[in-house]
Order: C-alpha cells, then sequence, then structure tokens
C-alpha cells in the first residue's frame, strides 16, 4: 500500500491504516531457517530458497534487537511497521506472546541502525561486493599462472598372454609408468606479469568503487534520516498549533457570543486556523515525501 499510494492517502484523510500478519505469518520473528522451514499449504511461499535470501533482513533485524535491550526480532518487525504510520495486529496464542508484542513499544531505530539497514539491503552494494570478489579471484587465478606447474602422472595395467588352449601361471603379469612433469613459464613471464598487474589493479578499482558506495549510500540514508526526524518533528509543532488555533476559535466565538468580542475576531480567528490547517496538510506531505525517501535509500521495497 506504500508503493501504490494507498498509505499517503489514509494518511492523508487522517484514516489508521491496520497491518494484517505484520510478522509475515512468523517469518519475521526468526524461528524459520533454511533448514527449518515451516510447513503446510500456508506457508507453500516460504521455500527454502526465499528463507535462504532473506537470511541477511533476518540478521540485521536480530542486531537492532540487541542494541536495543534485548528486543526480539518481532518486536523489531512490529515496532517498523509502527514507525510507518500503521497499526500493527500480531496474533497471540499465548499470554507470554502478547507481552513479547507489547515490548515493541517505545523505542525507534537510531541513525546508525538506519545506515546499517542500507549497507545491507542497499543493490548497489551487494553488487559492488560480488564485483570485488570477482575481481579478487581473478587476480588470484593470474598468481598462479605466474609460478611453475608440475604434473605428476601414474598408469597401472594387467596383461595376459596365451600361446595355447592350457592357462599357465606366467601367462598373467603386471605394467606400470610414473611420470612427472614441470613447466616454467620462462616465454611468457612478461606477459603473465602484465595480466596479474592487470587484475590486480581492477581488484583494488573494485574495493575503492566499493567503498565509495558504502559512503555515498551513509551520507545518503544521514541526511534523508535527519529530514525524516525534522518532518515528523515539524507534524508535532503543527498539530499543537492547529489544536491552538482551534482554541482560539472557540474563545472569540464565546466572546462574540456573549457580546464581549466583536465578530472580527472571529474572522480573524477563522483566517489564523486556515493557514495553520494549510501548514498542517503541507507537513503531512512533507513527513510522508521525507519517510519514502528514507525508505527507499534503506534498501526497503515493500
Amino acid at each position: 500500500i506504500e508503493k501504490n499510494g494507498l498509505l499517503q492517502q489514509c494518511q492523508e484523510q487522517g484514516i489508521t491504516v491496520i497491518a494484517y500478519s505484520p510478522l509475515a505469518k512468523g517469518m519475521l520473528t526468526g524461528k524459520y531457517t533454511e533448514n527449518n522451514p515451516p510447513q503446510g499449504f500456508r506457508f507453500r511461499a516460504y521455500t527454502r530458497k526465499y528463507l535462504a535470501a532473506v537470511k541477511p533482513l533476518l540478521d540485521q533485524m536480530k542486531k537492532i534487537g540487541a542494541d536495543h535491550a534485548g528486543k526480539t526480532s518481532a518486536q523489531v518487525a512490529l515496532n517498523w511497521v509502527m514507525c510507518k504510520g500503521a497499526v500493527p495486529i500480531p496474533g497471540a496464542k499465548t499470554f507470554m506472546q502478547a507481552e513479547q508484542n507489547c515490548g515493541a513499544l517505545g523505542w525507534r531505530l537510531t541513525e546508525e541502525e538506519v545506515v546499517q539497514s542500507a549497507r545491507t539491503n542497499r543493490l548497489e552494494l551487494r553488487l559492488a561486493a560480488i564485483n570485488t570478489e570477482v575481481n579478487q579471484i581473478k587476480y588470484n587465478a593470474e598468481k598462479g599462472n605466474y609460478l611453475p606447474n608440475v604434473a605428476l602422472s601414474a598408469d597401472y595395467s594387467v596383461y595376459t598372454k596365451a600361446d595355447e588352449y592350457a592357462i599357465e601361471g606366467d601367462d598373467f603379469g603386471t605394467m606400470y609408468s610414473v611420470g612427472i612433469g614441470f613447466q616454467i613459464p620462462i616465454f611468457t613471464g612478461l606477459s603473465n606479469s602484465a595480466k596479474r598487474a592487470q587484475t590486480r589493479h581492477g581488484w583494488i578499482q573494485a574495493r575503492l568503487q566499493e567503498r565509495d558506495y558504502q559512503d555515498l549510500i551513509g551520507l545518503e540514508v544521514k541526511q534523508n534520516y535527519l529530514s525524516w526526524v525534522h518532518a515528523k518533528e515539524n507534524m508535532a509543532i503543527q498539530t499543537q498549533n492547529i489544536q491552538l488555533a482551534e482554541r482560539s476559535l472557540e474563545l472569540a466565538q464565546y466572546r462574540f457570543d456573549n457580546q464581549v468580542g466583536i465578530q472580527l475576531e472571529v474572522f480573524d480567528a477563522q483566517t489564523m486556523l486556515s493557514a495553520i490547517r494549510l501548514e498542517y496538510y503541507n507537513a503531512i506531505y512533507q513527513l510522508i515525501l521525507a519517510d519514502l525517501k528514507l525508505t527507499k535509500s534503506m534498501g526497503i521495497d515493500f
């Protein structure tokens, strides 16, 4: 609902969104793994391949929970839903599960955790890491070509020979051979050195590129996080301004009804309330925009 704009429309209209299955049928609790997949028809989409793909996300959720006084993965998932402005309705079969669900209240992700989420989920960083690994493998292979090659071979066979119909003991025999080969890259040494230097340069360049991606994405996430914090603070301020303006209008109307004030005071209060409501709606828009930018920069796509 975030991608198709429904969440934004609900927030603009003051409609509370109820998040169904916020724990993804238990998948976000961490109890299911590649070696322990869920059973049953309802879980047919949670294959071993899918569970292996989401393992980095689950590991990051566990780390976030550990950094917040031992919160569970389920509490981290529920907290994330609430940070989106939705109300999660997790299932609870026991009192202990209900008590654990309440542990999702009263805390928020820190700036460093948001950056770490981006480092785990951003596709650019995963591709850069793969590129670095591939270039390192190429470099290691070229280093092997620069070294001498030694080959060892052995052969063992059994044979028979007979010049009569009768079989005698000396009609059978064995034959074996052993060989060793040694190759030194004398004439190809210069070309191998050039290839080794080229692949080493490619490996170093890939590492630097990966580090640059990490720094740029980290900076992007921090900027979006600060914008999100500012937008939430501005939203809280505009909410208070709305309450004050509504109270001022009530007082102006009360004074006018009791012939203590004049109608101009009522018009001024109404004008002020309209202007503050416009600022309030703009604050909602800015908060939604900041939230979308932050979510995108974190590499989260739902």
